[in-house]
């Protein structure tokens, strides 16, 4: 079935009810696979190892998933939800969730050692490109009027980018190495590592501790602190660069039902798109210790840079930070300053 709609995206484009027919199936399909095998997925993982299949699998899993990601590119410009689009907006939110649980299921078995090693050894999925494609498209989606649905989208965000994390702790094969393995695929690195810092750039503003664009951050910080340790890539960081976790609870046959119209929303159970949250850990002192990484990784003459362009950069928006900012720029400028000197000393 997941084959069959990996090869089906393009027939999808333009119906409201395919494109959720489309991810409802998607959604479904994937997690028949839990119903059938375990709860356990080190004992879902192993069967799929176990099958002589499994690297076609996965990656139409991921070719349809990203098909589901662009049709909400298409919609999120449209969806100005409001009390006289309700109707509709109980379909956009079924089709979001939808694709936070395909997106959630991929991201549960990466969570797996021997299932992560496992795909990125797969030529198809990581050397051409398509966990990068996934990984771009989801980053690309836009914000939209909707608050409950903009979290939704940090999620999606946060999740594939815990998918990249997980690939990149891949032990036996670099998943950096095996995606830019051709000048084609390593360009498709970098455009993925600008969507990355264009996601950092966007919230480095503001306190985002309590909301699940704090996740997304670390995450995103994650990825660049790996990046600028890779003699590939962080150069191009450098030029461009001036927790709890959200788990789903998903229940296929109520949002199937719903998806079918043969269950009402208002009689599909809270738990079909129940967010649960894991235990926090300081969220500030996560992203100092992340960015303390990042400038840890670069050479005297990157480090000298940056720190140069970030004073400069400070300095020019000072005057426009908020009331109360400005002895934490002064700090931020000594502190800083300090650090400089040291590194000179040293």
């Amino acid at each position: 079935m997941i084959d069959f709609l990996s090869q089906s995206g393009e027939k999808i484009s333009g119906s409201s009810r395919m494109v959720l027919l489309y991810s409802a199936l998607l959604s479904s399909s994937m997690y028949l696979l839990k119903a059938l095998i375990s709860s356990e997925w080190q004992d879902i993982t192993n069967v799929l190892l176990a099958h002589s299949k499994v690297d076609e699998f996965t990656t139409t899993a991921f070719t349809a998933l990203c098909v589901v990601i662009n049709s909400l590119q298409s919609k999120l410009p449209d969806q100005h939800i409001d009390s006289r689009m309700r109707s509709n907006a109980n379909d956009v939110y079924c089709l979001y969730h939808l694709c936070e649980s395909s997106l959630q299921f991929l991201q549960s078995a990466c969570k797996q050692m021997v299932f992560r090693e496992r795909l990125v050894k797969n030529k198809d999925l990581c050397g051409e490109g398509v966990v990068l494609q996934l990984v771009q498209s989801t980053l690309k989606l836009a914000q939209c009027e909707d608050r409950y649905l903009t979290n939704v989208v940090y999620w999606l965000k946060s999740k594939v980018l815990s998918i990249m994390l997980l690939l990149c702790e891949a032990e036996s094969t670099s998943f950096l190495e095996m995606a830019s393995s051709t000048t084609q695929s390593k360009e498709l690195v970098k455009t993925t590592i600008f969507e990355v810092l264009q996601v950092l750039k966007m919230m480095f503003a503001g306190d985002l501790e309590d909301h699940p664009r704090g996740h997304l951050q670390l995450n995103a910080m994650r990825l660049a602190e790996i990046f600028s340790g890779d003699s590939r890539f962080r150069t191009y960081i450098i030029l461009h660069f001036t927790e709890e976790e959200n788990v789903m609870d998903f229940d296929s046959i109520s949002a199937a039902g719903q998806v079918l119209g043969l269950i009402s929303k208002s009689h599909v159970q809270h738990s079909t798109w129940n967010n649960s949250q894991g235990s926090p850990t300081p969220y500030a002192y996560q992203r100092t210790s992340l960015l303390v990484k990042i400038l840890a990784d670069l050479s005297e003459e990157e480090n000298a840079r940056f720190v140069k362009d970030f004073l400069e950069c400070l300095q020019t928006e000072a005057s426009k930070l908020p009331g109360g900012a400005a002895e934490r720029t002064a700090a931020a400028s000594r502190n800083l300053c300090i650090y400089r000197f040291q590194n000179f000393l040293d």
